[in-house]
């Protein structure tokens, strides 16, 4: 049986080098994040100010990932269309790299966050956002936050996985298929779950109600932060295409994920 730390106890300074939060927002021209964002975007700032908070632009992060990564995954970077899945490749290669903390640039925090223990080398969240739905797999995980330690071979099964599915054009049964939750999911579940290892969930408080909020939930219950379905109204803009963007769900429905 694996027994799990408390999850306040892996909140502790254990370095006085801080590690970084890491955001994407990616763009056609390389536009800030619309107004409706800022706010989210304060409260990672506000919540991880322990941290180096470091935000790339689609441009930013291609010349990372080419400085970083040899050409194959600069190639998967380049073919795939999604700004979404771009994005999903994008963390996995910020964070083997250097490691800290990734959130979703729509993500708003609940609670502050201090520098991790040295006894952890994960922190990630079970993504039960959908419920059990037929064709989305128990193991997926939510991609949207997570923490890793430099170099973590489950952020290179990921980065390897993906790449993959670029390479083979590989669409899969659901929209988090190709380069999201599946292939963290199934990254974590190869590299077998550890006492370094701490897991929450991407759950629904509301479940019954036509708003679900969904939240990041920590193991002894705590709600850290709240996913974008969680916190804006159905009818605002992140739902549908921003203007500059575009909508991964869309390109895979149409199958033109791959350029």
């Amino acid at each position: 049986m694996i027994a799990f730390c408390n999850p306040l106890d892996f909140l502790m300074v254990t370095s006085s080098a801080p590690d970084s939060i890491f955001q994407i927002f990616i763009s056609e021209q390389n536009t800030e994040p619309p107004e409706l964002l800022q706010s989210a975007i304060g409260s990672v700032q506000q919540c991880f100010a322990a941290y180096n908070y470091i935000r790339h632009s689609g441009e930013t992060l291609r010349a990372f990932i080419e400085q970083a990564f040899d050409a194959e995954v600069v190639a998967a970077y380049d073919k795939l269309r999604p700004y979404a899945y771009k994005a999903d490749l994008g963390r996995y290669c910020l964070l083997y790299q250097f490691g800290g903390w990734y959130a979703d640039i729509s993500i708003r925090m609940r609670q502050p966050v201090s520098p991790v223990g040295s006894d952890v080398e994960l922190v990630y969240f079970f993504d039960l956002g959908d419920g059990v739905v037929p064709v989305r797999s128990l193991f997926d995980v939510s991609n949207s936050l997570i923490y890793a330690t430099p170099r973590h071979p489950v952020m290179e099964l990921a980065i390897n996985k993906a790449v993959r599915h670029c390479q083979q054009e590989y669409y899969g049964p659901t929209i988090y298929s190709p380069t999201g939750p599946s292939v963290l999911g199934a990254a974590i579940a190869a590299d077998s779950p550890s006492e370094k290892h701490v897991f929450g969930h991407l759950m629904a408080l509301t479940p019954n109600h036509p708003r679900r909020n969904l939240s990041f939930v920590l193991p002894d219950g705590q709600i850290i932060a709240l996913f974008k379905k969680g916190w804006m109204a159905p009818g605002d803009v992140l739902f549908g295409q921003r203007e500059g963007t575009n909508n991964y769900a869309d390109l895979w429905i149409q199958r033109k994920v791959y350029g």
